[in-house]
């Protein structure tokens, strides 16, 4: 079944008008403004398919794996409409320079392989660009919040605890999928993490160059042992620095822990 000519999309529009005037709501018609298709016309942008069907940009590129850019749409072509009732999706992010998956992520209470799911068009998850519409997946778990850790500059903001070659060690608040292992997930969380410099922050992660896999974080009494396996990338002496503490501070934001100590492949990391 085709979409309506302009003659009936103006009367929806219409019709839409004077129930919002009677007070009917908005979502009440919703599930019934486009058939389960839609063929484009002139001058149609998502955005404005998606107002007059009642959905979201992000609910039509979920719907339509094959729209890669959702600012290019060629009229005569024609568009799966989703049904606004069953959408899973909480809304659509316009990727930012220096945004990574996990970043995004992490500040929607959402995992990388939900945005991958929500998101099929994306081929490689190392590579979104600025400008890029990704779908935004409802968080289907609960989720708590942790604290990883960053280095900041060596002057200026944000600042956090001193340590050596005049960098500091900054909190950074992100969610994780509610734990009764807080220490390994939150550290998993940092190791996952594949930038190396957030440019809206203007933090470090020098944990990003390295080729490093989580063995396990094992909690005796205040003590932590957090074991590493792989390879530490470091141009300078103050590299290791910042990765063990890194780890370190992560671990020990936990009421309790009052030693972390660092193994990489068996031996102590210094």
């Amino acid at each position: 079944m085709g979409y309506p000519s302009r003659l009936t999309a103006v009367s929806l529009v219409i019709g839409l008008f004077s129930a919002l005037m009677r007070g009917v709501a908005p979502t009440a018609l919703a599930q019934s403004r486009c058939a389960a298709t839609y063929a484009i016309a002139d001058g149609n942008t998502l955005s404005s398919i998606a107002a007059a069907c009642g959905t979201t940009v992000a609910a039509i590129l979920k719907a339509n794996p094959a729209v890669s850019n959702p600012d290019y749409i060629r009229a005569g072509d024609t568009l799966t409409i989703p049904d606004p009732a069953a959408s899973d999706l909480a809304t659509s992010y316009i990727v930012a320079p220096g945004d990574a998956l996990n970043v995004i992520a992490a500040r929607f209470n959402t995992t990388v392989d939900e945005l991958l799911a929500a998101n099929p068009a994306i081929a490689n998850p190392d590579v979104i660009f600025p400008g890029q519409y990704l779908a935004i997946p409802a968080p289907a778990t609960e989720t708590q919040p942790v604290t990883i850790y960053m280095i900041g500059p060596k002057s200026g903001e944000p600042a956090g605890q001193a340590m050596v070659c005049g960098d500091s060690v900054v909190p950074v608040e992100v969610s994780i999928a509610k734990t009764s292992t807080p220490v390994h997930d939150s550290l998993k969380h940092l190791l996952d993490l594949r930038y190396t410099f957030d440019e809206q922050t203007g933090l470090y992660n020098p944990l990003a160059r390295s080729n490093l896999a989580l063995e396990s974080a094992q909690v005796v009494g205040n003590h932590a042992t957090v074991k590493l396996a792989g390879r530490i990338y470091s141009d300078s002496l103050c590299e290791a620095p910042m990765i063990i503490a890194q780890i370190e501070q992560t671990a020990r934001q936990f009421t309790g822990i009052k030693h972390v100590t660092v193994m990489i492949n068996g031996q102590p990391l210094h």
